[in-house]
Protein backbone atom coordinates (compact mmCIF):
# COMPACT_ATOMS: atom_id res chain seq x y z
CA UNK A 1 0.00 0.00 0.00
CA UNK A 2 1.12 3.31 -0.85
CA UNK A 3 2.43 5.35 1.46
CA UNK A 4 -0.71 7.97 0.50
CA UNK A 5 -3.61 5.34 0.90
CA UNK A 6 -2.00 4.40 4.58
CA UNK A 7 -2.56 7.93 5.52
CA UNK A 8 -6.40 8.00 3.81
CA UNK A 9 -6.85 4.78 5.77
CA UNK A 10 -5.52 5.62 9.14
CA UNK A 11 -7.95 8.48 9.08
CA UNK A 12 -10.96 6.38 8.47
CA UNK A 13 -12.45 5.27 11.83
CA UNK A 14 -12.05 1.78 12.47
CA UNK A 15 -15.75 0.62 12.75
CA UNK A 16 -16.01 1.93 9.11
CA UNK A 17 -13.59 0.34 7.81
CA UNK A 18 -14.58 -2.75 9.45
CA UNK A 19 -18.50 -2.56 8.30
CA UNK A 20 -16.56 -1.82 4.93
CA UNK A 21 -14.97 -4.62 4.87
CA UNK A 22 -18.65 -6.92 5.61
CA UNK A 23 -20.19 -4.84 3.01
CA UNK A 24 -17.91 -6.37 0.60
CA UNK A 25 -18.22 -9.92 1.76
CA UNK A 26 -21.81 -9.95 2.39
CA UNK A 27 -23.60 -8.82 -1.09
CA UNK A 28 -26.85 -9.65 -2.94
CA UNK A 29 -27.97 -11.67 -4.00
CA UNK A 30 -27.60 -13.52 -0.76
CA UNK A 31 -28.04 -10.34 1.32
CA UNK A 32 -30.80 -8.05 0.92
CA UNK A 33 -29.91 -5.54 3.63
CA UNK A 34 -27.32 -4.42 6.30
CA UNK A 35 -28.00 -2.58 9.31
CA UNK A 36 -25.36 -1.96 11.53
CA UNK A 37 -25.66 0.36 15.38
CA UNK A 38 -22.63 1.27 17.57
CA UNK A 39 -23.66 1.61 20.91
CA UNK A 40 -21.01 3.95 22.72
CA UNK A 41 -21.67 2.61 25.98
CA UNK A 42 -21.18 -0.95 25.69
CA UNK A 43 -18.56 -0.21 22.88
CA UNK A 44 -20.00 -2.65 20.39
CA UNK A 45 -21.08 -2.41 16.90
CA UNK A 46 -23.68 -4.35 16.18
CA UNK A 47 -24.67 -5.67 12.38
CA UNK A 48 -27.81 -6.87 10.80
CA UNK A 49 -27.76 -9.00 8.36
CA UNK A 50 -31.23 -9.62 6.21
CA UNK A 51 -30.70 -12.63 3.98
CA UNK A 52 -32.90 -13.75 0.46
CA UNK A 53 -35.66 -16.01 1.77
CA UNK A 54 -34.82 -18.34 -0.57
CA UNK A 55 -31.12 -18.53 0.99
CA UNK A 56 -30.18 -22.37 1.78
CA UNK A 57 -28.27 -23.30 4.73
CA UNK A 58 -25.39 -24.29 3.06
CA UNK A 59 -24.90 -20.92 0.98
CA UNK A 60 -25.49 -18.59 5.09
CA UNK A 61 -23.32 -21.20 6.56
CA UNK A 62 -20.32 -20.11 4.22
CA UNK A 63 -21.57 -16.67 4.32
CA UNK A 64 -20.93 -17.10 8.00
CA UNK A 65 -17.73 -18.29 7.51
CA UNK A 66 -16.39 -15.91 5.24
CA UNK A 67 -17.41 -13.07 7.39
CA UNK A 68 -15.99 -14.09 10.74
CA UNK A 69 -12.72 -14.47 8.83
CA UNK A 70 -13.11 -11.44 7.05
CA UNK A 71 -13.95 -9.20 10.61
CA UNK A 72 -11.17 -11.41 12.26
CA UNK A 73 -8.42 -10.47 9.81
CA UNK A 74 -9.88 -6.21 10.15
CA UNK A 75 -10.11 -6.87 14.14
CA UNK A 76 -6.21 -7.82 14.07
CA UNK A 77 -4.86 -5.59 11.31
CA UNK A 78 -6.37 -2.41 13.11
CA UNK A 79 -6.36 -3.81 17.08
CA UNK A 80 -9.49 -2.94 17.50
CA UNK A 81 -10.69 -1.93 20.52
CA UNK A 82 -14.85 -2.83 20.74
CA UNK A 83 -16.65 -5.91 20.65
CA UNK A 84 -18.95 -7.03 17.77
CA UNK A 85 -21.87 -9.23 16.84
CA UNK A 86 -23.33 -10.43 14.00
CA UNK A 87 -27.03 -11.64 13.56
CA UNK A 88 -28.36 -12.88 10.34
CA UNK A 89 -31.96 -13.21 9.65
CA UNK A 90 -33.90 -14.80 7.01
CA UNK A 91 -37.47 -14.23 6.19
CA UNK A 92 -37.58 -12.39 9.58
CA UNK A 93 -36.10 -15.59 11.52
CA UNK A 94 -32.56 -15.15 13.27
CA UNK A 95 -30.77 -18.31 12.05
CA UNK A 96 -26.95 -17.31 12.82
CA UNK A 97 -25.74 -15.08 15.38
CA UNK A 98 -21.32 -14.44 15.68
CA UNK A 99 -19.35 -13.43 18.29
CA UNK A 100 -15.46 -12.61 18.80
CA UNK A 101 -13.75 -16.11 19.16
CA UNK A 102 -16.17 -17.59 17.51
CA UNK A 103 -14.86 -20.78 15.71
CA UNK A 104 -15.50 -21.72 11.40
CA UNK A 105 -18.14 -24.74 11.43
CA UNK A 106 -18.18 -27.22 8.59
CA UNK A 107 -19.99 -26.14 5.50
CA UNK A 108 -23.16 -28.37 4.29
CA UNK A 109 -24.83 -28.41 7.34
CA UNK A 110 -28.16 -28.03 8.66
CA UNK A 111 -28.01 -24.60 10.58
CA UNK A 112 -31.02 -25.72 12.96
CA UNK A 113 -28.88 -28.59 14.12
CA UNK A 114 -25.69 -26.41 14.45
CA UNK A 115 -27.49 -23.66 15.97
CA UNK A 116 -29.56 -26.18 18.41
CA UNK A 117 -29.16 -25.64 21.97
Amino acid sequence: MSRRKSRQAARVAPEDQLLAQIREIASPPLVEAIEEHFAGYFNELGITIRLAEQASDESVVELRNRLLNGIEAVVARLNIDFTWQVSMYRAQEQVVLIFPGDGVIPSGGDLELIYRV
